[in-house]
C-alpha cells in the first residue's frame, strides 16, 4: 500500500547541508517498516505479562478556564469533555477540533499550508499555517516568538485528548494567543501497531511502544509514516514521524523528556482556485504553482526537558532546529531556523488563596535566503538575511476561593519582545534594522457554583505581534522590516453558564471582543502570489456558542452550534471580516455496543465572504458522514463514508486573493478503512 503511494517521487532533495533525502522512498519506507516490526517484536516480550483489556481509545476534548501546562491548573473547566471514538480513525487535526465549541477548523487540502485553525476569530487573516493562537504538543510550545506555529510535529494519530483555551489569553500566554490549544497523548501500557488507507491513494501506518514500570517511571516511542497522491493535482506528499517521551521519578520531583522529529521530503502545494475552475473540476491545481513546482520540503527537530515538583514549581527547557525549502509561485525561499527558550513557575498555596509566580525567556534565529523560482529550479539570489527575535516575559497570577460559591482569579503579564533584522544582500540597498514591542497583559477571571451549574465570566486582553514573515512582506516590495507594521490588539468580555450530570451536559457562552490595529493580508499588486500586510482597520467579534452531550440508553448524542458576527471599519468603509462562516457546527449521533460503534454526523457551515470589500461569498454548504467502528479482541477496525451524498463544496478559502483564486475544493464522497492492533 504504502509502496504505491510514494512511488511518485523523482528528486533528490538537500535539507540540511550534511543530509540528502534521496528519490529512494521506497527504500525509506521498508526501513521504517523494518524498524516498526523490530521494535514491536522487542518490546512484545516486555508487555506480554499485561492482562488488561484493551479498549477502543478515546478522544478527550477539554476546554479550560485556567492555563492547562505546568504554570496553570486544568482543574477548572468551563466547557465540557466529549468524547471522540477510536482516534487511530484520525488522519489530521480537524477531525478532532470541529468538536470544539468555538474552534473553526477548515481543511485546505493542502499539506504544504497546513489546516486553518480559529478561535472566535482569531487568526481569521492567515493565508497558511496557524495563527492567532498559541499550540503546544504535550507541554512543548509550537508557536515561535513572532506568533507563527510550526504544526507538522504533531502525529494526528497520537494524541488522545486535547485542552483548549478560548479567547483572549496573553496574560497566559504571551504573544499570539487569541486561544490556546493543547494536544496531548496518553501513556497506557502496551504496544499498538496501525494502518489506514482512504481515497486518493492516502494511507499511513504508525506503531506506538508505552513501558511503565511498577515505580511509575514511564518511557513512550512513536513512529509512523503518512503518504497521500491527494485530492486535488499537485498535492502528493509524504511524512515520516518519530517520536520519544520519558517520564520518570525522582524522590519528590518529575523529570520529563521529550524528542520529536518529521521528515517531509514533499508537501505539494496545489494552490487554491478562482469560481470557475472550482465549478469545472475542483481536483485541478492553480496552474501557475504546477509550473513553479510550489511544495515544501523540510526536516525539523524539537527536544524539551522539564522537571517539577508538583504543584509547587516546575522548569523546562526547549530547543526547535528546522530547515526548509519552500519554493512558491512568486519565489524559492531558503529558511534555517532555531528557535530555544525556558519557562519556570513557582507557586504558593494558601488556605483559600494561590499566588503563582510565572516568567519566560526566548531567542529565536532565523536564517532567510530569497532566490528565484525559475520554473521549479533555484534561480539567483534575491534576498539574504538573518532575522533574530529575543523575548522576557515575566507574570503574577492569584487565585482566591471568594466564599463557598464564588472563586477568582487574576492574572497579568509583561511581555519585552525585540526584532533585529541583518542584511547580508545589498543589491537592493542596506536593509537592517529592528524594532522593540513591550505590551501588558491582563485577565480577570470570576465562577460561581451552583450546584450542577456553573457561572464564569471573564474579561482578558490579547495582542498578535508581527510575524518575520508579515513584516518582511511588505506592500511596498522593498526588502527589511515594515517600521509601520504594528501589533494587533484585542480585549474580550465572556459570560457562560455550564452544567453536567450522569445523562446530560450542556455550556452556553457569550462573548464580545474590541478588535484595534488588525493586521490585514492582501496579495501583492507588485509581486503576484505574494501576501503582504498593513494595519488597516480596527472592529468587534461578538458571537455565541452552544454545545453538550446527552446520553440515551446506548446512544449517545453530541452537538456544536457557533455564531460569530463582525463589524470592521476601515478607509474604504465598513466590512465584514471574510474568511468567518456567521453560523458553523455539527450534530452527532453514535449507537455504541461492547463490540462496535455505529456514528453518523452532519456538519454545517453558513456562507462566507470571500474579500475585504464583501462582494463575493462562499455558499452556505451542509455534509454528511457515517462510520462503524468494530472491536474483536485485542484489535479495532473502522470503516468511515467521507461526504457521504457527495456535496460539492470548499472546506477552506483563501481571503482577498487576487484574481478571485478564493477557493480551497473539499474532498468528493470518499472511503476511508483503518485497523489497530494491541500486542
Amino acid at each position: 500500500m504504502i509502496n504505491h503511494l510514494v512511488s511518485k517521487h523523482k528528486s533528490v532533495i538537500k535539507i540540511y547541508p550534511n543530509i540528502l533525502i534521496s528519490h529512494k522512498i521506497r527504500a525509506g519506507v521498508k526501513h521504517s517498516l523494518f524498524i516498526i516490526v523490530g521494535l514491536l517484536l522487542s518490546f512484545s516480550q516486555v508487555f506480554a505479562q499485561d492482562t488488561v483489556r484493551y479498549q477502543a481509545q478515546g478522544v478527550l476534548i477539554q476546554s479550560s478556564a485556567f492555563r492547562f501546562d505546568s504554570v496553570f491548573s486544568a482543574t477548572t473547566r468551563v466547557n465540557l469533555s466529549q468524547t471522540q471514538q477510536l482516534s487511530s480513525r484520525n488522519t489530521q487535526l480537524e477531525d478532532f477540533l470541529r468538536f470544539v465549541p468555538g474552534v473553526i477548523a477548515s481543511d485546505r487540502q493542502n499539506l504544504s499550508v497546513g489546516e486553518r485553525f480559529s478561535i472566535r476569530g482569531s487568526g481569521w487573516q492567515s493565508a497558511f499555517g496557524v495563527r492567532g493562537v498559541q499550540v503546544f504538543y504535550e507541554d512543548l510550545p509550537l508557536t515561535t516568538l513572532d506568533g507563527q506555529t510550526m504544526m507538522e510535529l504533531i502525529d494526528p494519530q497520537r494524541v488522545t485528548d486535547i485542552n483548549v483555551f478560548k479567547g483572549a489569553s496573553s496574560a497566559y500566554f504571551g504573544n499570539s494567543s487569541g486561544g490556546a490549544i493543547q494536544f496531548r497523548g496518553d501513556f497506557q501500557n502496551g504496544s499498538m501497531i496501525s494502518a489506514k488507507y482512504g481515497a486518493y491513494n492516502t494511507g499511513s501506518l504508525s506503531g506506538l511502544w508505552t513501558d511503565i514500570s511498577k515505580s511509575g517511571n514511564a518511557v513512550q516511542i512513536s513512529n509512523s509514516i503518512t503518504a497521500q497522491s491527494g485530492y486535488r493535482n499537485h498535492s502528493e506528499a509524504v511524512l515520516y514521524r518519530l517520536g520519544i517521551h520519558q517520564k520518570k521519578e525522582i524522590g519528590n520531583q518529575v523529570l520529563s523528556m521529550q524528542a520529536y522529529t518529521i521528515i517531509s521530503p514533499e508537501m505539494n502545494n496545489p494552490g487554491s482556485l478562482t469560481r470557475s475552475q472550482f465549478d469545472e473540476n475542483p481536483r485541478l491545481a492553480n496552474a501557475f504553482n504546477v509550473a513553479q513546482n510550489a511544495g515544501k520540503q523540510l526536516i525539523h527537530s524539537a527536544f524539551q526537558v522539564k522537571i517539577e515538583d508538583h504543584d509547587v514549581w516546575s522548569v523546562r527547557l526547549f530547543t526547535h532546529l528546522r530547515s526548509m525549502e519552500n519554493p512558491l509561485s512568486y519565489a524559492w525561499i531558503g529558511l534555517k531556523r532555531v528557535y530555544s527558550g525556558a519557562k519556570w513557575d513557582y507557586t504558593i498555596h494558601r488556605d483559600l488563596s494561590e499566588f503563582m509566580f510565572f516568567g519566560d525567556v526566548g531567542f529565536q534565529h532565523d536564517d532567510r535566503k530569497n532566490f528565484v523560482n525559475n520554473a521549479g529550479y533555484k534561480g539567483d539570489l534575491t534576498l539574504s538575511q538573518q532575522e533574530q527575535i529575543k523575548n522576557i516575559g515575566l507574570g503574577f497570577s492569584l487565585k482566591k476561593f471568594l466564599g463557598n460559591q464564588w472563586r477568582s482569579e487574576f492574572t497579568t503579564r509583561l511581555d519585552a519582545n525585540e526584532y533585529q533584522l541583518n542584511d547580508f544582500f545589498f543589491d537592493d540597498g542596506e536593509q537592517s534594522g529592528n524594532r522593540l514591542f513591550m505590551i501588558p497583559a491582563i485577565s480577570l477571571v470570576l465562577f460561581k457554583e451552583m450546584g450542577k451549574w456553573t457561572w464564569n465570566n471573564s474579561v482578558r486582553t490579547s495582542y498578535d505581534l508581527p510575524t518575520t514573515t508579515e513584516l518582511v512582506n511588505r506592500v511596498d516590495g522593498l526588502s527589511g522590516f515594515n517600521p509601520n507594521l504594528k501589533p494587533e490588539l484585542n480585549y474580550q468580555f465572556e459570560t457562560g453558564i455550564s452544567t453536567r450530570n450522569t445523562v446530560y451536559q450542556s455550556n452556553l457562552s457569550l462573548f464580545f471582543t474590541k478588535v484595534k490595529q488588525v493586521k490585514m493580508g492582501s496579495e501583492s499588486i507588485l509581486q503576484p502570489g505574494r501576501t503582504v500586510y498593513e494595519n488597516s482597520s480596527s472592529g468587534i467579534f461578538w458571537g455565541s456558542e452552544f454545545s453538550g452531550r446527552a446520553v440515551i440508553s446506548n446512544t449517545e448524542f453530541r452537538w456544536v452550534l457557533n455564531s460569530i458576527f463582525s463589524q470592521f471599519d476601515d478607509d474604504s468603509g465598513s466590512f465584514e471580516v471574510p474568511g468567518l462562516p456567521t453560523i458553523n457546527g455539527l450534530f452527532a449521533s453514535s449507537y455504541i455496543t461492547d463490540s462496535f460503534v455505529l456514528s453518523a454526523e452532519s456538519q454545517f457551515q453558513s456562507s462566507q465572504w470571500l474579500n475585504q470589500s464583501n462582494s463575493d461569498k462562499n455558499k452556505a454548504w451542509i455534509v454528511f458522514h457515517a462510520q462503524v467502528d468494530y472491536q474483536f479482541k485485542r484489535a479495532t477496525a473502522f470503516v468511515r463514508i467521507h461526504n457521504l451524498l457527495d456535496t460539492s463544496y470548499a472546506s477552506s478559502v483563501s481571503i482577498n486573493a487576487n484574481g478571485g483564486r478564493y477557493f480551497d475544493p473539499a474532498m468528493e464522497r470518499s472511503v476511508w478503512t483503518g485497523v489497530r492492533f494491541k500486542l
